[in-house]
């Protein structure tokens, strides 16, 4: 006589339990955090809800299963490795980028989870709170590069922890952002701009800040040029209109010779389009802290820095409830992810200039302009949804001020190359 053959609900706990999370798995990657319930779970893998319950709390509790697993191998290697001195060494970038890339691998072959994960983080609060967990191990090795640092005479206003959570969310949430396909490119040149970007932020040198003041004051000199000649030819075509304004005119009253009008405009159409766009950007006030962050952004102060990093505390804090709306649609509707994504491109382009900045300096030359902007705005904004989520805790003057240096540091460093 044949024996039956085992169902599903007579099967062992330990290995029913490996089945529910095995199909959660699958669920969450193909499905996403939203379409995903204890009944497509169940469904997939051929049990009773009944059996679900008595392993699991519910999605959320199954999800946080699966994100153990990777943290676990998360952690098995940062204390494999941690016994090793140059394990993230900030003085070594070849092999900082060698233990970078290693992680970042461990992540993208769960990328499709670990993006569930992050949308529930959105959603759901306990989910929201497993990311301290997930990133402590790595924000503990950042936390004791720092201190390093700090003992040779880094910036003591620096604060080792939230310092290293900003740090611990540039590296996980680039690695999100990146899986929702924001951030465009090869996995190799992620971790390649991640590595970078993290390094130069734990290599800040105060000399190579001082040739970029010099730099900064000979831009600003520029731009005030500049502006002094758009004003006098405002005047200038207001009273003579186009065909009887002449360039040496308006050189002249602006107190310049024609050969300097020259360094800033190829003739009196491109000095039209100027006024233009200058008098359409000066009447869209949604764009104005973007422009303030083009045009005035010195980054070479730290004090400007530390105000910038305010100013857009407060504007989060001012559309918080509209902002927390605006992540959820983005990560369940397509359409709003499309103009979350639209608005994400127009935010970092002011980073984005900077970094070209330093690149014409002859810094970062590997760094592909954009995606390191992408990179560092998904940082500045996930450290202050973090902050007024919970995760980060201190006043927002201190928030502040430790993002303000994070940025100053990053974009007075910015390259791998020995000084």
């Amino acid at each position: 006589m044949k024996m039956k053959k085992k169902s599903l609900q007579a099967q062992p706990p330990a290995l029913m339990k490996d089945v529910l999370l095995d199909a959660a798995a699958a669920e969450f990657n193909q499905n996403g955090y939203f379409n995903t319930s204890v009944d497509s779970i169940t469904k997939r893998a051929g049990v009773s809800h009944g059996a679900f319950y008595l392993y699991f709390k519910n999605k959320q509790n199954i999800l946080a299963y699966l994100i153990d697993r990777i943290a676990e191998t998360l952690s098995s290697i940062v204390r494999d490795k941690n016994d090793d001195a140059g394990f993230l060494n900030p003085e070594d970038y070849p092999a900082f980028e060698r233990d970078i890339r290693l992680i970042v691998s461990v992540m993208l072959e769960s990328s499709g989870l670990f993006k569930t994960f992050v949308q529930g983080m959105v959603q759901n609060k306990e989910t929201f709170d497993l990311f301290a967990g997930i990133s402590s191990d790595i924000g503990n090795i950042f936390s004791a590069r720092i201190k390093q640092k700090q003992i040779k005479g880094v910036d003591s206003r620096i604060d080792a922890l939230i310092f290293s959570q900003i740090m611990s969310i540039l590296f996980f949430l680039s690695i999100f952002i990146f899986s929702l396909g924001i951030i465009r490119c090869d996995p190799d040149v992620l971790a390649r701009h991640i590595s970078i970007i993290l390094y130069s932020v734990l290599n800040y040198d105060e000399k190579l800040t001082k040739v970029r003041k010099k730099k900064s004051e000979n831009r600003k000199a520029a731009l005030l040029t500049k502006k002094k000649l758009l004003d006098v030819a405002k005047e200038e075509f207001s009273q003579h209109g186009y065909f009887d304004t002449k360039i040496l005119d308006i050189a002249q009253k602006a107190g310049y010779s024609r050969g300097t009008f020259y360094q800033h405009f190829n003739d009196k159409d491109d000095l039209i389009q100027a006024i233009m766009l200058d008098m359409f950007y000066q009447n869209r006030d949604q764009t104005s802290v973007i422009d303030l962050m083009v045009s005035s952004l010195d980054a070479t102060s730290l004090d400007e820095l530390i105000r910038i990093s305010s100013i857009v505390i407060n504007l989060f804090d001012k559309y918080s409830s509209f902002n927390w709306t605006l992540l959820q649609g983005a990560f369940y509707s397509e359409k709003l992810g499309g103009f979350y994504g639209q608005m994400f491109i127009q935010f970092s382009k002011p980073i984005q200039v900077k970094i070209k900045e330093l690149q014409d300096d002859g810094a970062c030359q590997e760094l592909d302009s954009l995606i390191a902007a992408e990179i560092i705005i998904t940082t500045i904004s996930y450290s202050i949804f973090m902050f007024f989520g919970g995760f980060i805790h201190c006043s927002r003057e201190i928030l502040a001020e430790n993002l303000g240096i994070f940025l100053h540091s990053l974009l007075n460093y910015m390259n791998t190359q020995e000084k």
